[in-house]
């Protein structure tokens, strides 16, 4: 007899000792491994609706695998960007400059599958700007009524591989606000003193108009070019009259009328050297910016006269 209940303390000594070791942590790379397999396959248990299915019991438990593939994933093309100087100095002699925008499309292991396209929008700071109609007064010509346009960018380009209507929808275009019509909204959005919509609409394109000339708003279909499968490079302008402040060109990667990737990188235009302390000078401290010019203004004048003067 006491052989017996010997035999049965072992017995229960020995299955409380197992069910110990089960309920112990996992040691850090079996944890791992068991998150690898849970990350690679997840298990979705769902109820199976009353009356369908044969041979199951109604509600039981049906468990759902879904796989997802993660090397589709990783290879799913992406554009990678940069620029030729992230500072361009405005300095006396600035006549303009030539900036290029550079870079690759990773990610492309994809059989059968066309090139994507790309789209460049560089947009400089947004300003306010206010703009007359010239009115006729007697024999002269006067500045009218004054409309506004609280946030329209000082610079704009628009590059790309192809023709932006042959690259996606101009609705979807629209809605990145790629393109001189999302621009043209833009601007109505942030117009102020217009008597009606007819009226901001026909400001907002003689703006745009204006500023095209100005050579600060443009646009090349064939502004970005490939040198090879998945490598490219765009140029922009920037004339001698570009506004200061920091710029964002943001690279679009469409496929088939979709979006796959987009990349920013950033610009700064700013001035240095004399320039730069003359501009901070009016800019932080505007009436002693005044008076200093009045009064060189002022010796200038005496100086001349002191000069040219004839005794």
């Amino acid at each position: 007899m006491r052989r017996l209940k010997r035999t049965v303390l072992s017995a229960l000594i020995i299955a409380g000792g197992f069910l110990v070791a089960s309920a112990a942590p996992l040691p850090a790379q079996a944890q791992e491994a068991k998150a690898q397999a849970q990350e690679a396959t997840e298990t979705y248990d769902v109820r199976q609706p009353e009356g369908q299915g044969k041979g199951m019991a109604q509600g039981a438990p049906v468990s759902v695998r879904l796989s997802e593939n993660r090397n589709a994933r990783k290879n799913a093309p992406k554009v990678v960007a940069d620029l030729s100087t992230h500072t361009v100095a405005i300095k006396t002699d600035f006549a303009g400059t030539r900036v290029m925008l550079f870079g690759a499309i990773v990610g492309t292991a994809e059989e059968g599958k066309a090139r994507p396209d790309l789209i460049v929008v560089i947009r400089g700071p947004s300003r306010l700007f206010k703009m007359h109609r010239k009115k006729r007064v007697g024999p002269i010509w006067v500045n009218a009524d004054e409309r506004i346009f609280r946030a329209a960018p000082g610079y704009y380009a628009l590059l790309s591989s192809n023709i932006l209507t042959d690259i996606a929808p101009a609705d979807r275009l629209k809605k990145r606000g790629i393109g001189f019509e999302a621009l043209q909204e833009h601007l109505l959005a942030t117009a102020e003193g217009f008597k009606d919509l007819k009226e901001a609409e026909l400001y907002a394109k003689a703006f745009v108009r204006l500023m095209k000339k100005k050579g600060l708003y443009r646009a090349n279909d064939n502004g970005v070019n490939f040198t090879g499968r998945y490598l490219f490079r765009a140029t922009f302008d920037l004339p001698a009259n570009v506004p200061l402040g920091e710029y964002e060109a943001d690279v679009y990667l469409w496929r088939a009328g979709k979006l796959l990737g987009k990349f920013t990188t950033k610009l700064e235009i700013e001035k240095r050297g004399f320039e730069r302390l003359v501009y901070v000078f009016a800019h932080e401290q505007p009436l002693l910016y005044g008076i200093a010019a009045v009064i060189i203004a002022i010796a200038a004048g005496f100086t001349a006269a002191a000069i040219f003067r004839k005794d």
